[in-house]
């Protein structure tokens, strides 16, 4: 969780920043372990399956966006996440 809020503070452009491509790809980051994480403890909940499915497709789209448009950004952001 620590490392996250790290990467929140390091890639919003100011301090008020929540809007931006690599602000809302951590806090979706976030999100999707929240729900692996219930997921791990209610496995036949469906609702919560689909809903898994439907930010991984919105983390892709981002993540797509991301590369066509600020490569440099798209890159540092894979880096940190290894």
């Amino acid at each position: 969780m620590l490392e996250k809020i790290e990467l929140f503070n390091k890639h919003r452009f100011h301090e008020n920043d929540t809007g931006s491509t690599a602000v809302q790809l951590i806090l979706l980051d976030l999100t999707i372990q929240r729900t692996i994480n219930h997921l791990n403890k209610n496995k036949k909940d469906v609702s919560a399956k689909r809903a898994l499915l439907q930010r991984l497709a919105k983390k892709k789209r981002f993540l797509n966006y991301l590369k066509k448009t600020q490569n440099t950004l798209y890159q540092n952001l894979q880096k940190d996440k290894r």
